[in-house]
């Protein structure tokens, strides 16, 4: 079949075809998850952050590491949104696909993680006996990279409830003090 004669129905839904731009009517909703997400995990692994370069008594080898995961994580909260504009909207697919930097950044964001992902999903849509959807994969793909990214978001909490001193050290910086039952 002749690719150049193809048009698609819906534009929203329209596949790769050459240099086309792909955008799908769901990928605003992958948008607003990226972004709550992103936004979210700021303020949390700046705290982690914080606390280690303030208390003395957190700096261990082990602290260090979590500390070091914190950098990496605000790293990604603070780029995550450029990724996510450019991946999940009309202009900025049409901006990366006419750059070839951007379309590195694209390239780089996109990580091992998500290509396992895809492989998993296909893999398992795969091994099902009855007939499937591919746009089911495509949407669960994508929705699973929101998840992946909550890894950024919830790092802090997890360090604050099972590191007492991580926890001591949050209470501090935030000025919660500590009542006469313990809490």
């Amino acid at each position: 079949m002749d690719n150049s004669t193809f048009e698609p129905l819906n534009v929203t839904d329209a596949a790769v075809i050459g240099e086309t731009v792909v955008y799908r009517s769901w990928y605003q909703g992958v948008l607003a998850c990226d972004l709550v997400i992103l936004a979210a995990g700021i303020p949390g692994n700046l705290l982690t952050i914080l606390a280690y370069f303030k208390y003395k008594q957190l700096q261990s080898p082990t602290n260090l590491l979590i500390c070091s995961q914190s950098i990496g994580d605000l790293f990604t909260c603070l780029t995550g949104p450029i990724f996510a504009v450019l991946n999940y909207t009309e202009v900025g697919q049409a901006l990366a696909s006419s750059n070839k930097y951007l379309c590195l950044f694209h390239y780089k964001h996109s990580g091992v993680r998500h290509r396992e992902v895809i492989a998993a999903s296909v893999q398992f849509a795969a091994s099902l006996e009855r007939k499937w959807d591919p746009k089911w994969v495509l949407v669960a793909n994508e929705y699973s990279k929101a998840v992946l990214v909550a890894n950024t978001l919830v790092n802090p909490f997890i360090y604050g409830w099972k590191n007492k001193p991580f926890r001591d050290a949050y209470n501090k910086l935030l000025g919660i003090r500590k009542t006469s039952n313990g809490a």
